[in-house]
């Protein structure tokens, strides 16, 4: 996790909150194959390998959670 520090001479009084933040990115992608079972592996695979990439153009939503 990285926490992110404005300022590095932080007075005493402050205190420190730790929030994760998750992001949505979302791509439809086709492929042809002769059932839904196997059309899922062969998207898991090219995902897994690397061709299919998902980037901020993907970008669906984000939420910001505090962590206690």
């Amino acid at each position: 996790m990285t926490s992110f520090s404005p300022s590095s001479s932080a007075p005493a009084s402050l205190t420190e909150f730790t929030f994760e933040i998750w992001e949505t990115l979302v791509k439809c992608i086709t492929v042809e194959a002769e059932n839904v079972e196997e059309a899922y592996h062969e998207v898991r695979r090219l995902y897994k390998r690397g061709d299919i990439i998902l980037d901020a153009e993907d970008f669906l939503d984000y939420e910001i959670t505090f962590l206690e």
